[in-house]
């Protein structure tokens, strides 16, 4: 277990923001497929049918999500909701990869971090892990394996194989019970650092503002000027009216 932090914190730099990034392209992803399998059975998309326990709940999950996507195609071969479903528990399988990896960067880096410390610059060579830190790299694994069955038994339910819905819905249970204490604990540990950044970010932006508060007025007086001429209110109307599938 030593050579884990050792391994992360000597490259923390690039595994953190490469973690970072790919969670920030899959969780846009994941949100836009959660708002196309909304119905009035599903209301939190797939969310719903992880929570459902009962066959019933699930059942009637499930026939909601039967119809074409498209509401205005009626060929037998169209992409229905519950297609969407199943692709989206196939991009999942990719984030429990990516979220896993992020939080253990996380809990490595805290686990060595200390108040003279910057954030993204450890000291090496790495300590070794405190025990309540190996308890949860634990939790985020155990939350991953959860995570996983989840999505096998949801995607052979959705497949319309007898499936009992508590075999997906009692891992999506104990997953989120682990989750949140992980990221409880890392708020707990970096919440102090965190307003701290927000305070200094947020004092340099009003100091770069008020340098360049010429260039900002100007910039806030033309688009005023092209609100009132329409072409602002024009500009976005064409954003919120044009499809880009």
């Amino acid at each position: 277990m030593q050579k884990l932090p050792q391994w992360i914190l000597s490259g923390f730099k690039r595994y953190f923001f490469l973690s970072f990034f790919f969670l920030f392209l899959l969780v846009p992803v994941l949100l836009q497929d959660q708002k196309k399998l909304n119905t009035h059975e599903a209301p939190w998309g797939i969310v719903s049918l992880e929570f459902a326990f009962t066959h019933s709940k699930a059942k009637a999950i499930k026939d909601s999500w039967a119809p074409c996507y498209d509401k205005k195609s009626r060929t037998l071969d169209c992409t229905t909701l519950s297609d969407i479903a199943r692709y989206d528990i196939f991009i999942d399988y990719v984030f429990i990869i990516v979220y896993c990896f992020f939080l253990i960067v996380l809990l490595c880096r805290v686990s060595a971090l200390t108040s003279a410390e910057k954030f993204l610059s450890p000291t090496l060579p790495a300590p070794p892990l405190k025990k309540h830190i190996v308890i949860m790299i634990g939790f985020v694994v155990l939350a991953g394996v959860c995570d996983y069955i989840e999505n096998q038994f949801m995607y052979v339910y959705l497949e319309n194989e007898p499936v009992n819905p508590l075999f997906f819905s009692l891992p999506a249970a104990i997953k989120m019970v682990l989750l949140y204490t992980v990221a409880g604990y890392l708020l707990f540990r970096l919440g102090h650092r965190i307003l701290i950044f927000i305070t200094d970010s947020g004092r340099k932006l009003g100091h770069i503002l008020w340098n360049y508060r010429i260039v900002v007025v100007g910039l806030l007086v033309l688009f005023i000027i092209l609100w009132i001429a329409d072409q602002g209110q024009d500009l976005l109307l064409n954003l919120n009216t044009e499809w880009y599938g």
